[in-house]
Formats: C-alpha cells, sequence, structure tokens
C-alpha cells in the first residue's frame, strides 16, 4: 500500500475513534505507532519493495528486513534461507530456514524445499515428491518463475549435486516418452509440468 494511502487510512480511524471516544488525538497516535512495531505486524507486512538480492542497504532497511526475519515473516525468511543454502553454503542453516517457511505456508518455500528433498534419499526423495503435488500446476509455475528469478542475481555455490540429478532418471516410463515428445519442438512454459502423480513437479 502507498504511503499516502496508508496515512489516509490512520486519518479515516482516527476521524472515527474521535468521534466516540474524548481520547486525545495525539494518544490515538501514539497506539498507533506502538501498534506499527508489533512482532504480528512484522510477521505479516510485504517486503516486495525490497529487491530479494541486496547488495547494498541502509542500515534502517537492514534493522527492518531483520526484525521482519525474527519475527518469522514468511516471504523475508524464503529470502535469507535461499542465500543462506545456495550462496553461502550453510546447508543445515539454511535448509531449517526454510523448513520455517514451509511451516508458515509460503509457497514458493515448499517449492524450493521439496526439490531440495528430491535430491536426498529414497525418504527424502518421497517427502518431496509429496509437498510438489500438493501444490497445483499452476502454483508450480509461478513458484519456479519466482525462484528462478531469485536464483538467477545470485552467486550460487551449492548446485544440489545437478551432475548426479543429469545422469539419473527420476521420471517414469510414462513422463519420460512424453518429456521425449517434447524435446521435438519448442516448449510453452506451461507445458513443463508433467501430468503423473509421481512426475508433476
Amino acid at each position: 500500500m502507498p504511503i499516502c494511502e496508508a496515512c489516509e487510512l490512520v486519518i479515516k480511524c482516527c476521524k472515527v475513534v474521535t468521534c466516540f471516544s474524548a481520547t486525545p488525538i495525539r494518544i490515538i497516535c501514539k497506539v498507533v505507532n506502538e501498534a506499527g512495531g508489533d512482532k504480528v505486524i512484522y510477521r505479516h507486512i510485504s517486503i516486495k519493495r525490497y529487491d530479494p538480492v541486496l547488495m547494498t542497504i541502509s542500515d534502517e532497511a537492514a534493522m527492518f528486513l531483520r526484525r521482519c526475519e525474527e519475527n518469522g515473516n514468511p516471504e523475508s525468511l524464503f529470502r535469507l534461507g535461499m542465500m543462506e543454502y545456495f550462496s553461502k553454503v550453510q546447508i543445515n542453516i539454511g535448509l531449517g530456514i526454510l523448513k520455517r517457511a514451509v511451516k508458515l505456508g509460503h509457497d514458493e518455500v515448499t517449492y524450493i524445499v521439496g526439490l531440495i528433498y528430491l535430491c536426498g534419499d529414497n525418504r527424502a526423495r518421497s517427502q518431496g515428491i509429496q509437498m510438489l503435488n500438493d501444490l497445483s500446476q499452476s502454483k508450480i509455475l509461478e513458484c519456479r518463475k519466482k525462484s528462478r528469478a531469485i536464483i538467477h542475481r545470485m552467486w550460487i555455490n551449492n548446485d544440489l549435486g545437478g551432475e548426479k540429478l543429469v545422469s539419473t532418471n527420476m521420471l517414469c516410463d510414462d513422463c519420460e516418452g512424453e518429456r521425449a515428445a517434447k524435446r521435438s519442438r519448442w516448449v510453452k512454459d506451461d507445458e513443463c509440468v508433467l501430468g503423473c502423480d509421481a512426475c508433476g513437479w
């Protein structure tokens, strides 16, 4: 919400309160100011106006984003977890942060953690497939687009064992045939998701 719209909303609220209460406006503003620092606000506030991969940042912005992380803002945890896991190669720390965001219902994190699990042992792989199958096809495409946009801006030091994945066929026979057929022509982005329950990611 633009600042001018937010100010208008606060003014309207103050007008309503002062119509039904003798509370001085300065006390109302003090309450609004204190409420703005509540952890619930930091947990739900949008941070979309901040670049996902920040090279330089003011002290004020850094403090704001840190408070978002500390109070469990899912988007903030997603960005931090991505940096820790893929760029700083702090695998356990990064995955722990990403798992926190999964519990908060962040779709992009669910997608990323699902892919990470696909690179693990059979138990983790099954869990990863389940996580990805719980997302709709349109949601997977949206998550893939957003995750790719962030990863392309990062310095990647952790490739999830990409060489092993390339040499390992993780598709069932039907989906392997479908993918082979698509290789012979240009494929639209919305065709990238295969239809099988085991390969829908």
